[in-house]
């Protein structure tokens, strides 16, 4: 059962592509207008042009309905896995049948109720649709003969009837409804009450649009009766709010879009500003709306509000004192900035600077909320300071260019919070390598070790590798984990090479997707440096399997810096035969799985296999896993083999290592 919040949010990130497939036709319609405009300002006289420009605005607004239908249609059924094309074309048939009984009615309200429906109706219509497309017994086909889209499109035709009459029958009576009751329309007055009139238009819109319904489209019938007052000279009209109070666009945006410039450290927040500014420049801030996010962000409800409601009450003051005058007769939506300033004051300098002043005044109200918006995004950062890495936990690279975004978007969502609340204990975490050492089963002497990572929470109580090694992998950083095991491993070898100890070799592991990133290889040979005749580094075969050029290249890179290169886990599937003609392996790590049970003849025979094949290579044979004196005996018949397991040490510190490889050696000089 999905949560309210799950419901919402799925709701909103319909509503935010559906705003985003019409941007092209938003920008298209954008730049007809501007076109018009600029020659209707220069040639007040061209008529034709001005009853062109009224079309095709009006033409526009009629079809907006039915452009909002079928994205959002689209978009629902796109979450709902149902055919997207059939259940969009048939959204727009329901708009088309309902704004028939819209235009029959008594409501006085047409043009906001006919948005209403064009926004709503896909939302009841495609759930239904799918609710019944669902069960079989209204199934017409039931076999794949014509292929599956023709198969879907068939089967969609009793549940999109029946979706169909219930949704228009749903509307009509809701149309019914509001026709007994009517829906007067709040009136304005913008000669007598400029202020009132402003405030409550820029109020309206940013609330609206807050909740990611359009706000011009939603208070079009307020808008409608400024319409009467567009031809007076210097009264209040929607062109001169436009420039002056909706500057960028609902809230006032460009004001915000600055001040994250000016103001903002976030990287991700100056991209996204970055990106608005030729779209704010035109009035269009679906970008930042939505992508920031604005909408349903209470962080920032307040000044979304109050900048445009500032602006509302700063525009009429410099109307009354005579500093701007509207100009009557032209339209200037979607004119770019300081232009449509400048064009709707009649080409005075002075709109300029009102418009200007309106600008800064927003930007310095958005920028104590920037920062707030900043530190949010910071808190959910979790800086792993040992390691050199930070995790973001914030997952806003919404995409809508996949199969099925919202799907998609929701399990993104619940992992990047696990992640958080992973890598938050993680941060708390203290990381040190432990050695396992290698032994030489006739002598008993080490010849090297492993470094294995180990983590100690604040009690110093250890904690598996299990419990972070998948986060980090998830996450994407393994890379950055690879890197510090690299530099503390070659610390090591520098302090016991300080402290007089013999040279012995450390193997280091290192992730398959850490070999297959040049970046992060070559810092782990930077790290190195000198010791790099010390290191050997452990390949799995799941590294191995997708051998491709890059990691070609990092294999010859490697071994040219003079470190060692051993398979590890051999023989634990895939092709490994075929590994050892790719690249110049020194050393071959036999599975413990082939020494579990040496009781049982079959493994016994295979391990023996095993290591007479890459003995016949002339490669030396590290056997893990073992524990028992058993396993040991069925080994010590075969040279150049060490040996690492329980059977000799578990993984230990670096100075109980060195403690324990003096004992062996001393043992060894006994024999």
């Amino acid at each position: 059962m999905l949560s309210f919040y799950s419901v919402v949010r799925t709701i909103f990130h319909i509503l935010r592509t559906s705003m985003i497939w019409l941007m092209p036709v938003l920008i298209a319609t954008s730049i007809v207008l501007f076109t018009l405009n600029t020659i209707l300002f220069f040639n007040p006289e061209s008529e034709g042009i001005y009853h062109l420009l009224n079309r095709l605005h009006q033409s526009f607004f009629l079809l907006m309905p039915y452009l909002l239908a079928v994205a959002v249609g689209s978009m629902v059924a796109l979450r709902l896995r149902l055919p997207r094309p059939a259940l969009a074309l048939l959204s727009l048939t329901g708009v088309f049948a309902i704004q028939r009984f819209v235009e029959i009615s008594n409501i006085e309200n047409v043009n906001g109720v006919q948005f209403f429906v064009g926004l709503t109706l896909p939302f009841l219509l495609v759930p239904i649709c799918g609710f019944f497309f669902h069960k079989k017994l209204f199934d017409l086909v039931r076999f794949n003969l014509t292929g599956s889209n023709i198969k879907e499109t068939i089967n969609l035709i009793i549940p999109g009837t029946i979706a169909l009459v219930v949704s228009v029958t749903v509307y009509w009576l809701f149309i019914l409804f509001l026709s007994s009751i009517g829906t007067s329309v709040i009136g304005i007055d913008p000669v007598n009450n400029p202020y009132g009139t402003s405030i409550l238009i820029a109020f309206l819109n940013s609330l609206f649009w807050f909740f990611g319904i359009h706000g011009y489209y939603a208070i079009l019938p307020i808008l409608d009766q400024l319409v009467a007052y567009e031809q007076t000279a210097g009264v209040i009209n929607t062109y001169f709010l436009s420039s002056f109070v909706f500057i960028g666009g609902a809230g006032a945006t460009l004001s915000l879009v600055i001040a994250i410039l000016l103001f903002s450290k976030d990287k991700f927040h100056r991209k996204i500003a970055i990106l608005s500014i030729p779209f704010a420049l035109f009035g269009i801030n679906e970008i930042i709306l939505f992508c920031l996010p604005i909408i349903f962000n209470t962080r920032m409800l307040l000044p979304f509000l109050a900048v445009p409601i500032i602006n509302a009450l700063i525009s009429p003051t410099a109307l009354l004192s005579g500093f701007v005058s509207p100009s009557p007769s032209i339209s200037l939506v979607n004119t770019p900035f300081l232009l449509n300033s400048w064009m709707s004051v009649g080409g005075s300098i002075n709109g300029i600077i009102l418009q200007m002043v309106c600008l800064v005044i927003g930007m310095f109200i958005y920028a104590p909320f920037v920062y707030v918006i900043d530190r949010a995004r910071a808190v959910r950062q979790v800086e792993i300071t040992q390691f050199n890495a930070t995790f973001t936990g914030i997952l806003e690279e919404y995409s809508s260019d996949v199969d099925d975004p919202f799907h998609l978007i929701l399990l993104q969502n619940e992992k990047i919070r696990n992640l958080q609340e992973q890598f938050t204990i993680i941060s708390n975490l203290v990381f040190v390598l432990h050695y396992q050492p290698k032994v030489n089963p006739k002598t008993g002497e080490v010849v090297g070790c492993e470094a294995l990572i180990r983590a100690f929470d604040d009690n110093k109580k250890m904690v598996s590798p299990a419990e972070f090694l998948p986060a980090f992998h998830e996450a994407g950083i393994i890379h950055m984990l690879d890197s510090w095991v690299a530099r503390e491993a070659s610390r090591q070898l520098h302090l016991w090479q300080e402290e007089g100890r013999p040279d012995i070799k450390i193997s280091i592991n290192m992730s398959a997707s850490t070999m297959t990133h040049p970046v992060a290889i070559d810092k782990i040979l930077e790290s190195i440096g000198d010791n790099a005749h010390l290191i050997s580094i452990e390949m799995t075969e799941e590294t191995l399997a997708s051998f491709n050029e890059t990691l070609q290249m990092v294999i010859d890179k490697v071994k040219a810096a003079g470190i060692s290169l051993e398979i590890d886990d051999f023989g634990t599937g895939y092709s490994s035969m075929s590994y050892l003609t790719k690249a110049d392996f020194d050393a071959i790590k036999i599975d413990r799985s082939f020494v579990t049970d040496i009781d049982d003849p079959r493994k016994c025979r295979l391990l023996h296999a095993l290591i007479q094949f890459t003995e016949r290579l002339d490669l030396p044979v590290i056997v893990e896993g073992v524990e028992i004196q058993e396993q040991v005996n069925e080994l010590l018949q075969y040279d150049h083999i060490s040996i690492q397991g329980w059977f000799y040490a578990k993984a230990m510190t670096a100075e109980e290592f060195q403690i324990f490889a003096h004992e062996q050696r001393m043992l060894a000089q006994t024999i």
